[in-house]
């Protein structure tokens, strides 16, 4: 990727047409669609590795686009509060690995390292002043005094005898000693492979994962589940809280969970993301917006 150098003052800086913070979901989709655009994109994330977390939505909120990255389907949802509820819209899991390169396209520069004074059109990171006609920022939002999602997940190993096109998206059926209201998912990944999390919707403080853990432990007992832990997952995921200011041409554009793209009941933003990129890569990258 051939990058543009401005001078600034004494000193070369790099200068690229767009920079964005953060290399989660929110960060990659849009760096790619500016991309596409013919933009010349530095994305900065201090690790730019797989996505930890996992993503699930509903089957008709997933961009035409992005139907190929996904891994499963469920068919059947269950839900269970005072009584039993069935959906009748399929579920979802992508595939982050599928996904990840779907959002790598040319034109994209990788910074690795911690975005620092970011603003409108600049960003330092590494001890450098990288400069671009506009800046982005998805790195996701501080608590502060807003409520948070928990969630504290494991892929079990092993035969479990579920359906495989059954899936469980929220269980509150109560625990023993319930304080506070969590529920469970269950997603069947493969016959020897599920997904089982324990997850606090909202809660101000925040429940911790050791207890979600321990509740998650509860549940698996009540299923009649068990087998080797493969992977853990832990999410912290802000709710609610005030809405974004105007947003100047000093400030970067949020993006994301940083744009309180996080839905209030479900914490869900993936979809929306991707929805969103490609028309605001479109206004940002219109003729006679960028400068020469």
């Amino acid at each position: 990727l051939k990058v543009r150098r401005k001078v600034r003052g004494s000193r070369v800086a790099p200068f690229f047409d767009a920079l964005g913070g953060g290399a989660g979901p929110a960060g990659s989709a849009l760096a790619a669609a500016c991309a596409r655009k013919g933009a010349r994109v530095g994305l900065i994330d201090p690790k730019h590795g797989p996505w930890p977390a996992q993503y699930c939505a509903f089957a008709a909120d997933v961009p035409e686009a992005f139907t190929s990255s996904l891994s499963h389907r469920w068919q059947h949802i269950r839900m269970h509060s005072e009584r039993p509820v069935r959906f009748t819209e399929t579920y979802v899991r992508f595939d982050n690995v599928l996904t990840q390169e779907q959002l790598r396209v040319p034109g994209i520069k990788n910074v690795v390292g911690l975005a620092d004074e970011v603003r409108g059109q600049s960003v330092r990171v590494n001890g450098e002043t990288l400069r671009a006609d506009f800046v982005f920022d998805a790195r996701g939002r501080a608590a502060g005094n807003a409520a948070a999602q928990t969630a504290y997940g494991e892929v079990l190993a092993g035969e479990h005898g579920w359906p495989l096109d059954e899936a469980v998206r929220m269980d509150f059926s109560p625990l023993h000693h319930d304080i506070a209201p969590t529920f469970v998912y269950v997603l069947p990944l493969a016959p020897d492979r599920l997904f089982i999390e324990e997850t606090s919707l909202a809660a101000r403080p925040c429940i911790p994962t050791d207890l979600l853990a321990i509740r998650l432990a509860e549940r698996k007992e009540r299923l009649g589940l068990s087998g080797e832990i493969l992977e853990t997952e832990n999410c912290f995921i802000p709710m609610g809280g005030p809405a974004p200011m105007p947003v100047s041409t000093q400030d970067p554009i949020p993006f994301g969970a940083k744009a309180h793209f996080t839905h209030p009941a479900t914490g869900f933003q993936l979809t929306r993301s991707l929805k969103a990129a490609p028309r605001l890569a479109a206004a940002l990258t219109a003729p006679g917006r960028r400068s020469e």
